[in-house]
């Protein structure tokens, strides 16, 4: 401080005690004369307090105006952050190239701009998906599309935001913490992409799978047109026999496990569609015989979480239908409509699901 008055001093001692209350509206030649005599010398004073700074106090040397004294706190503030919030990283995400998409509970520019500040890349739709490491989901606004192409890539870590923050501060041990857990369970963009990571392998078992079980059939000279689909524990094969050909008989190929199954919907005989009225008994289709949220008809891409088009659920429909046959995929949408009729955080999906079964009623008949 005694340094900074000393040089105040010195700098004022080169103005003076009087200031003039008005200036003359047109400057006389003898003002002007005097005005340029001065300009040296307050060219001077202005050197000699620079060099002043320079030689007692570099640190202060050109930084006397406000705007460069506020880039340089701010300059200052941003390292002293850095350097204490990398104190406290428990896991490095330095080199990182991570994808955002959606908001909460965070905004999703803070994570980037936090992100950015640990060394890692934030994803500005510059990146190829095979350059992404994580994704980060908000609970929501997050791109579907976007999920969708991210998911089909593979490799690719997903986190909820805040599984993002405790995965920085605490390492991977935080993932297991409950409440972390609950919020992911909870969370629509996460069960989204396990719904499409699900579709996306049904979609790859089909690809890979038809081929092989063609060639094995026409080995056989069995002319059969087959579909395949996934479920937990089994490859399951419908086949749609040609005129005159032999039935087909359960095979192995390539240590997968196939069983044949009817996949004509109208051999479902006397299926009586259900009905919620309140006060209806229960048909024997709405008891959940074992059913539970995580079925093979999810397992089948089968999901009504958000953003998951109409298209891609009655496909999926479809899939289960011709896979676990039409009385089972009716029984567990009713069973699911009755487990969350009265849950007021689900209506939604409830409204979906009995839209999907009047769905299946107008498709495949009320026999």
């Amino acid at each position: 401080m005694e340094e900074i008055a000393r040089l105040a001093s010195r700098v004022y001692a080169h103005g003076t005690d009087e200031v003039p209350d008005s200036l003359p509206s047109e400057p006389s030649p003898t003002d002007v004369v005097d005005t340029v005599q001065l300009q040296p010398e307050l060219t001077r004073s202005e050197d000699d307090f620079r060099a002043t700074l320079s030689r007692e106090s570099p640190i202060l040397a050109g930084v006397h105006e406000n705007s460069e004294i506020r880039s340089i706190q701010e300059a200052l503030a941003e390292s002293i952050f850095q350097h204490v919030l990398r104190n406290f990283v428990a896991e490095s995400i330095e080199g990182k190239v991570i994808g955002f998409t959606g908001d909460g509970p965070y905004q999703q520019s803070d994570l980037e701009s936090l992100a950015t500040k640990l060394g890692a890349t934030p994803d500005q739709f510059d990146r190829a998906y095979t350059e992404l490491d994580w994704v980060i989901i908000g609970k929501a606004d997050y791109d579907v599309d976007y999920l969708d192409e991210a998911v089909k890539t593979g490799d690719i870590q997903f986190f909820t935001q805040e599984e993002f923050i405790g995965v920085i501060l605490f390492g991977e041990e935080s993932l297991a913490k409950i409440a972390i857990r609950k919020d992911t369970k909870e969370h629509d963009g996460i069960r989204l992409v396990e719904d499409l990571i699900v579709y996306s392998k049904v979609e790859s078992v089909k690809t890979s799978m038809k081929g092989a079980i063609q060639t094995v059939c026409q080995a056989e000279d069995k002319p059969v047109r087959t579909e395949t689909a996934c479920i937990p524990g089994k490859t399951v094969t419908t086949s749609k026999t040609s005129p005159g050909a032999p039935t087909n008989k359960p095979i192995e190929v390539q240590s997968k496990r196939f069983i044949n199954v009817d996949s004509s919907a109208s051999a479902e005989a006397l299926l009586r569609w259900p009905t919620f009225d309140s006060d209806a008994p229960r048909h024997e289709l709405d008891e959940a015989n074992g059913w539970s949220e995580e079925s093979a008809l999810r397992m089948l891409g089968y999901t009504v979480a958000k953003g998951v088009s109409l298209r891609r659920r009655q496909s999926a429909l479809e899939s289960g239908v011709r896979t676990l046959g039409l009385r089972r995929v009716v029984g567990h949408l009713a069973w699911l409509i009755r487990l969350h009729s009265k849950n007021s955080r689900r209506q939604s999906a409830v409204s979906n699901w009995e839209h999907d079964l009047d769905w299946l009623k107008s498709r495949y008949g009320s026999t």
